[in-house]
C-alpha cells in the first residue's frame, strides 16, 4: 500500500471516529434564536426600569406603581436569564469538546474538516457573545429587583409619615377634632356599660358578691402578700447558704409574690362584678 493511499485510510478512519457535533440548540433544549430571546427580556427589563423610574413622577401620592408585579416580572427576567446562562454554559463546553476532538489545523488536511472546524469556531466566539450578554442580563435583572424592593420601602416610608401628621401641624388638630365625637361616643357607651354591670352587681345578691370579691382583693392584695414576702425572707436569712444567689432568689420571689398576689386581687373584683 503507497503511503498516499495509507494516509487517505487514516483519514477516514479519523472522521469515523469523530463524534458528530449536534446542533447548539437542539442539544441544549433552547430555542435556537438565542439573541431574539435575550432582546425580547432586555426590552422588558427596559420596560420595568421606565415604569419604575423614567415617569418623572414615582414618589408623588397617587402615581406609584404597583411594586409587587414590578418585582415578580423583574424576578421572572432574572430566573429566565439565569436558566439560559445555564443552557448556554452547556452548549459552548460541548462545542470546546468538539474542537478539541477535532485537533489544531494543520498543512494539507482535507477541506472539509477545514470548513468544519471554520464553522465551530465561528459558533463557538458567537456563543460565548450570547452568553456574556446573558449573564450581564442576569445582573441586571437581580439589580431591578433590588431596585423595586428600595422603592417600595420608600413609597411604604413616605405614606406612613403622611397618614400620621406631626402633633404641631394644623392638620393632626383638625383630624383630632373630627375623631372626637366618635370617641366620646365610644366611651360613653363604655361607660354606661360599665355602670350597668355594676348596678346589676349590687341588685338582689349582687352587693354580698361585691363585697366578698372586695374582701378577698383585699386579703390577697395586704395580709397575705406581706405574709408571703416574710415567709420568703425568713427562708432566705435562716436557710439557704450566704452566697449571691440568695439575694438574686429573694428578688425573684417578691416580684413572683407582688405579681400573682396583685393579678389574683383584680381579677376576684372582676369575676365578682361578672
Amino acid at each position: 500500500m503507497t503511503p498516499l493511499r495509507l494516509a487517505a485510510c487514516l483519514l477516514i478512519l479519523f472522521f469515523a471516529a469523530v463524534p458528530p457535533v449536534p446542533h447548539p440548540a437542539r442539544a441544549a433544549g433552547v430555542s435556537i434564536d438565542a439573541p431574539g430571546v435575550l432582546d425580547m427580556e432586555a426590552r422588558e427589563l427596559e420596560s420595568i426600569r421606565a415604569l419604575l423610574l423614567g415617569s418623572g413622577k414615582v414618589g408623588e401620592a397617587g402615581s406609584d406603581p404597583d411594586y409587587e408585579s414590578l418585582r415578580r416580572r423583574a424576578l421572572d427576567v432574572a430566573t429566565r436569564a439565569e436558566t439560559a446562562v445555564e443552557e448556554l454554559s452547556g452548549r459552548l463546553a460541548s462545542m470546546r469538546t468538539a474542537l478539541d476532538a477535532l485537533g489544531a489545523a494543520t498543512d494539507g488536511e482535507p477541506a472539509d474538516l477545514r470548513s468544519r472546524r471554520s464553522d465551530l469556531i465561528a459558533e463557538r466566539d458567537t456563543l460565548q457573545t450570547t452568553l456574556k450578554r446573558a449573564r450581564l442580563l442576569a445582573v441586571s435583572a437581580r439589580a431591578s429587583v433590588d431596585l423595586v424592593d428600595q422603592a417600595g420601602a420608600s413609597t411604604f416610608r413616605r405614606d406612613a409619615f403622611e397618614r400620621v401628621a406631626p402633633p404641631l401641624s394644623r392638620r393632626f388638630w383638625s383630624e383630632l377634632d373630627a375623631a372626637l365625637p366618635e370617641d366620646r361616643a365610644r366611651l360613653a357607651g363604655q361607660a354606661a356599660q360599665a355602670r350597668d354591670r355594676f348596678v346589676g352587681a349590687m341588685s338582689h345578691r349582687g352587693g354580698a358578691i361585691l363585697a366578698a370579691g372586695l374582701v378577698v382583693a383585699f386579703l390577697l392584695a395586704f395580709p397575705l402578700r406581706k405574709r408571703l414576702r416574710e415567709m420568703g425572707r425568713f427562708h432566705a436569712t435562716h436557710c439557704a447558704p450566704e452566697t449571691r444567689a440568695r439575694r438574686s432568689w429573694l428578688a425573684v420571689w417578691s416580684v413572683v409574690v407582688d405579681s400573682s398576689t396583685t393579678i389574683a386581687a383584680a381579677a376576684s373584683v372582676v369575676q365578682a362584678l361578672l
